[in-house]
This record gives structure tokens, sequence and C-alpha cells, in this order.
């Protein structure tokens, strides 16, 4: 997957995203920022930490781990600082560890200042739907089904949960759609998720300086952590392969690893497999500057594991003054210090 896109690039994307779920379908409302924004001047873009995130429905754990993870990238791409739930500690699974006393505690042990913070939720509705049958042939026939949902995005304040902004982004999602596939059920669910996350930016840039960043590198994500998810009882996907050789089950995973890459290389699927998760530097950009080449791996960013490109542009973003790059290059540890 390629981030850090140019301005035109991102510009363009957002545009045919939005076109795609529907043009004047998105709602948003910000009464809550409106008067945060009335208490002060100018504020620099907070960084969202991502909730739980909630689906209703028959959704998978590895799908809520792409949908979200997706809501991530959309807005690291778009230069909004970002922390996805499974970058911190998870006291009960169940709920949701933002809330409560240890806060402060949980933020600052990941590197985020919990009062330059807000939460953001992730709601996945879905609202219902009709069958029918298909007639392919006289002896071929397909169930289809149109599910219509909503993905609602809710900003809320960090200490207190008051809601500060809300983006409802409605779909439909038709099971015998020509994109739908065994590693992506719910395409036309990620392209609402797109254009919900287009639309909280053009919010959120109402009333906050935002920061670009500009280290212009192209990265390829290590989504391992996929087949490990879980969201309450659910078994991990990992349970799938755990009978087959190595390379049926590679063969299997392809597609799921292809979600986030479709140009993956096997031998990048087999380093993957292989490694914690990580950023694989496909070419540096601005990093080169400091010593990074194509072929790296990142592992860590500021004492952090790299659980996504966001965990990269964060520091960035924030006004970091330095920031510890650690990768792996030819099997050796090594790391360069970067300064903004």
């Amino acid at each position: 997957m390629v981030h850090n896109r140019t301005a035109v690039a991102l510009l363009t994307a957002v545009i045919l995203l939005v076109g795609c779920a529907g043009a004047g379908d998105v709602r948003s409302s910000a009464d809550g920022l409106s008067q945060v924004a009335q208490t002060g001047g100018p504020r620099a873009m907070p960084v969202l930490v991502v909730s739980q995130p909630f689906f209703s429905g028959d959704f998978q754990a590895w799908e809520i781990y792409q949908k979200t993870y997706d809501l991530c990238a959309h807005l690291n791409d778009a230069s909004v600082p970002v922390m996805a739930p499974w970058e911190y500690r998870v006291f009960n699974r169940q709920e949701n560890p933002l809330l409560g006393s240890t806060v402060a505690q949980v933020l600052r042990d990941e590197g985020v200042a919990p009062e330059d913070s807000l939460q953001l939720e992730l709601r996945v509705v879905m609202l219902g739907g009709t069958g029918d049958v298909v007639v392919h042939g006289t002896d071929t026939r397909s169930a289809r089904t149109l599910q219509r949902g909503e993905v609602r995005l809710v900003v809320r304040s960090m200490y207190d949960s008051v809601e500060l902004a809300r983006v409802v982004a409605p779909f439909e999602e038709d099971n015998l759609a020509p994109d739908v596939s065994s590693a992506n059920r719910t395409p036309a669910l990620g392209r609402a998720v797109a254009s919900a996350s287009a639309e909280l930016t053009v919010v959120l840039r109402e009333y906050y300086l935002g920061r670009p960043a500009l280290l212009g590198a192209k990265l390829m994500f290590n989504p391992s952590h996929i087949f490990q998810y879980t969201v309450g009882d659910e078994r991990p996907l990992r349970d799938r392969f755990r009978k087959l050789d190595a390379m049926d089950s590679v063969a299997r995973k392809l597609p799921y690893y292809q979600y986030f890459a479709p140009d993956i290389s096997v031998d990048a699927v087999m380093q993957f497999e292989a490694s914690d998760p990580g950023l694989l530097v496909e070419m540096p950009g601005g990093l080169a500057a400091h010593g990074i080449e194509r072929g790296d791996y990142i592992v860590a960013v500021g004492g952090h594991r790299a659980h996504g490109p966001q965990v990269l542009n964060r520091p960035f973003l924030t006004g970091s003054d330095k920031v510890t790059i650690e990768f792996v290059r030819n099997g050796r540890s090594s790391q360069v210090v970067v300064r903004n």
C-alpha cells in the first residue's frame, strides 16, 4: 500500500471515493468542535485515538481489522495524526480501555499526550436489507442480498467522552458485486469508510491547523497482525491455516495480504510471515537523507512498534523535535535519529 501521496493525488482519490459511495449522502455535524474552537485561538490538529470498533451484523474479526486499518490509513494519508486500537494496551477486550482513570497512562505509555488527543469511535451499523434469487442459466442460480448500513464516525473528548463531531456515511452491500471476494466481502463498506474519513478530515480542518507530513516515503505495511486479531471470544483467522503446510498456508493467506498491497510478491509475504509488525521501505523519499534505504524494514518508531504507517508519521504531524527509527537491513538491526 502506498502512503504519503501528494496532495493532488489524495484529493483526486477522495473525490472518486466519495462519488462511489453516492455524492451528497455523507452527513456531518460539529457543534461540539465549534464550541471548543470558541474557547481559544487556532489549535494544532489533535491525535485521534480510535477506540475499540463496534460492528453490528455478521462481521468477523479480520474484517473489522481491515476496515479499522482503512480508517487509520485514510486519515494518515490526509495528514491527520491517528492511533489504531491495536497500538495501545487493552485491559479488557470487551470494553473501551480509553474510558476511565487509566486513559492518561495508557496514552503516555504509547508516546501520545492525552491533553492533545480526542477519541474516535468507528461504528458500523447494519439497517436491514432484502433478498432475491438471481438465475444465471437453466441450472445455476445464486442468492443475492442487498444489505443497507451506515458508517458512523464519532469524535469525543478524551476524559469526559462528550460528543464533539459526527459523520455518517450510508452504504448498500451487494454480495454478488464483482469486487466482492473471500478476503474482501464488503467493498461498499470500504468505500463508505473512505468517504466518511474524507468528510471528517474536512470537518477537522475547519477548527484545527494541520501539519503536512513531508516524508514522501513509499511503504508496504506488514498486516500479519490480522491473523491474530480477535474481537470478544471469536477465534482468530490464523486457526483456519493451522493444519496446512507452509506453502499452502501462504497461498491461502495471499489474498488477505493483497487487500493491503495488491502488488505484494510472494517473497514479501514470506518475509512478513517471519517478521514482527513493521513497514517495508519501497522508496525512502525524505528518509533517504537520514540513511534509510530501499528494502529496509522499519520495526519501531520512537520506541513503539510500527503497527502501521500512522506510527511513522504521527511524531512528525505532532511536532516532535527528533524521532528514533529502528530498522532491519540484511538481517542486522540498526537505528537512525530523524530530526524534524
